[in-house]
């Protein structure tokens, strides 16, 4: 996590947030064009679908609201 965090935290040190919430995305080679998905595919290896855990972003956005709320 914090590999994702240091370049922009870095760039933007007044930011510090309070929480922070990785999750998978979803991924349609349909919308990409084509030098995009030839990378994503053979490169990254990404693989087409819809992979987000919305019970997992749920229960983060409750714990960010708490926090927020006091």
């Amino acid at each position: 996590m914090k590999n994702y965090l240091a370049p922009p935290l870095h760039k933007a040190p007044q930011v510090k947030p309070m929480s922070v919430g990785f999750f998978a995305g979803k991924l349609d080679y349909g919308k990409l064009n084509l030098l995009a998905r030839l990378f994503v595919r053979f490169v990254v290896g990404g693989q087409p679908g819809d992979y987000r855990n919305w019970d997992g972003i749920r229960g983060w956005a409750t714990e960010l609201r708490q926090m927020l709320a006091g």
